[in-house]
């Protein structure tokens, strides 16, 4: 759970900043217990969509775009659930892991 947590988390953080989504600092929040794990991910800037399909491979090798559609991808596998939204102006992504 750690693994996937720590590698969801690198993915985010560099999809926002690579794509400069964000216009603030990003903010992470952390919580535990001994059953879940939840990572809160705040900005000012465009929100992040996580896709659900794989892109296609000659999406990654043509597209520039299509590297970054993979590392949200990830993002979602590596999540057990994943929401993305905006929140009183700001930019706010959930993940979630089980424990």
């Amino acid at each position: 759970m750690i693994y996937n947590a720590t590698s969801a988390l690198n993915e985010l953080v560099e999809c926002v900043s690579g794509a400069k989504l964000a216009r603030s600092k990003i903010q992470v929040g952390v919580g535990f217990d001994e059953f879940n794990l939840d990572i809160d991910v705040r900005y000012d800037g465009e929100p992040i969509e996580f896709p659900s399909a794989r892109p296609a491979e000659t999406d990654l090798l043509e597209n520039e775009k299509g590297i970054a559609r993979l590392a949200r991808y990830l993002v979602r596998q590596y999540a057990d659930r994943v929401r993305s939204e905006v929140v009183d102006g700001r930019c706010r992504a959930q993940l979630h892991f089980d424990h």
